[in-house]
C-alpha cells in the first residue's frame, strides 16, 4: 500500500509538471499574439492616415483640374500619351495579317478573328 502513495504522488507531481510547463507556454504563446494584434493595429492606423492624404490629395488635383477648366479624360489621355501607350495601343489595333486559313490574326494578342 506503500507503493501506492508513491506511485499517485508521483503521478500527481509529474502532471502538475506538465500542466504548469503547458500553462508557461500557453502565456507566452498569448504575448506572441497580443504583440502581433498590436502590430496589425498600429499598421492599419498608419494605412487609414495615408488614405486619408490621398484621398485629400486626389480632391485637391479634381478642383485643381476644375479650376483649369479640364476633365478627368483629358488628364488621362495626356498621362497616357506621355507615356506613348495611346499610340501603341492604336498601333496593336490596326495591325492585323491574313492567316492561312482565311481568318485574319492579330498580332499583337495572337487571336484569331473571321474574315468579313
Amino acid at each position: 500500500m506503500d507503493t501506492t502513495f508513491i506511485h499517485a504522488d508521483l503521478f500527481f507531481f509529474i502532471s502538475s509538471l506538465g500542466f504548469i510547463i503547458l500553462f508557461l507556454m500557453a502565456v507566452v504563446a498569448s504575448i506572441y499574439v497580443i504583440v502581433i494584434l498590436k502590430n496589425v493595429k498600429d499598421f492599419s492606423k498608419r494605412i487609414k492616415m495615408e488614405s486619408e492624404v490621398i484621398l485629400d490629395e486626389v480632391h485637391e488635383f479634381r478642383s485643381e483640374m476644375r479650376s483649369r477648366g479640364r476633365t478627368a479624360a483629358s488628364v488621362l489621355k495626356g498621362l497616357l500619351g506621355a507615356f506613348g501607350v495611346a499610340q501603341a495601343v492604336r498601333r496593336a489595333r490596326g495591325r492585323r495579317r491574313p492567316a492561312q486559313n482565311g481568318r485574319t490574326q492579330d498580332q499583337g494578342s495572337g487571336s484569331f478573328t473571321d474574315k468579313e
